[in-house]
């Protein structure tokens, strides 16, 4: 006969072990007053029940996983996710660290290829002459998978650029003139007149 604790309480780690020291430690020598008498009988029926709980536990949970992913999704979709939680689900930001950031557009974007070793360490380039909003919103068409084959200058702007804040791109590593040419090049299309400076 199993203790009443045993069905709950072996749902975790401690109540497994704790169900089966039981067997081991439910005798009069630990303590006079308890009706049970250890050993190996009770220790298999101590297994049984922890078996038993287990499987009543997990059958249960994938039932309720069904019937809950039946009525509503377990998980958002991959679009949402790419966008963030926080947008996603709640229309609102967690987390705005600065003005004009960024936000990923609903489509996957590009795959990343292999970072390029840092040389030259961190550096911003910022761009004047330019609409924000215009601006992300070309750079989020040029990050897009089905935008065709990047150009060059894509290449050498989107495999170092760490963040963007505002007209405002930080990388890591590089050739900073080529990068600033080349993002200077991506946004003409944007602004003609557009000028990117280098900052560090």
């Amino acid at each position: 006969m199993t203790t009443p604790w045993t069905w709950s309480a072996c749902t975790s780690w401690g109540g497994t072990i704790g169900a089966l020291l039981t067997g081991i430690f439910a005798t009069r020598l630990v303590n006079p007053a308890i009706a049970l008498e250890g050993g190996t009988a009770l220790m298999l029926r101590q297994v049984a029940a922890i078996l038993a709980t287990y499987a009543f536990c997990g059958v249960g949970t994938y039932v309720l996983l069904v019937v809950v992913n039946a009525i509503t999704t377990l998980r958002a979709r991959q679009d949402e996710e790419i966008v963030g939680m926080d947008l996603s689900q709640h229309t609102e930001r967690a987390y705005l660290l600065g003005g004009g950031e960024t936000v990923v557009s609903m489509r996957e974007p590009r795959l990343a290829t292999a970072p390029p070793p840092v040389t030259g360490g961190r550096f911003t380039v910022t761009l004047s002459g330019i609409d924000v909003g215009a601006m992300t919103e070309h750079w989020r068409q040029l990050c897009q998978e089905s935008n065709g084959t990047p150009s060059a200058e894509f290449k050498n702007v989107y495999a170092r650029v760490s963040t963007i804040r505002g007209s405002s791109f930080r990388f890591r590593g590089g050739d900073r003139e080529l990068v600033r040419r080349s993002l200077e090049q991506l946004f003409k299309p944007v602004t003609a007149g557009v000028k990117a400076t280098i900052e560090d």
